[in-house]
């Protein structure tokens, strides 16, 4: 007889990488910044012009003013892992994502962000 930690975990890894590829197929697509906070404080509207592409088969662009950059990425746990090609890879954490609304949550260098993007 299995014991149930056993079974409960079993169940607690089946749910997240159901809800993994759930959000990996909601993710896809053109997403536009249109409030990015730091430290609770949302930037100017100049400093906003971010984009991000995820494309099915896990590659991705980002852009924004000064930036261009391309990788690939995966969902893992509630979180994006973004590569950028020849560099380490980076991790946000997804607060929501739903058909038309993204929220990431991140920390540059121990300071608190957020983002908020909508689909295009």
């Amino acid at each position: 007889m299995k014991s149930p930690k056993f079974s409960f975990l079993l169940f607690i890894v089946f749910f997240l990488s159901c809800n993994d590829a759930e959000q990996k197929k909601l993710i896809q697509g053109k997403w536009i910044c249109t409030d990015w906070k730091v430290r609770g404080e949302s930037k100017s509207k100049d400093q906003v012009n971010v984009e991000f592409n995820f494309q099915d088969g896990g590659q991705y662009e980002y852009n924004n003013a000064s930036l261009h950059e391309k990788g690939s990425y995966k969902i893992q746990g509630g979180k994006l892992y973004t590569t950028p090609e020849n560099e380490l890879e980076m991790l946000v954490d997804i607060e929501k994502l739903t058909t038309d609304t993204l929220i990431f949550n991140m920390s540059r260098g121990g300071t608190p962000e957020s983002m908020l993007l909508v689909r295009n």
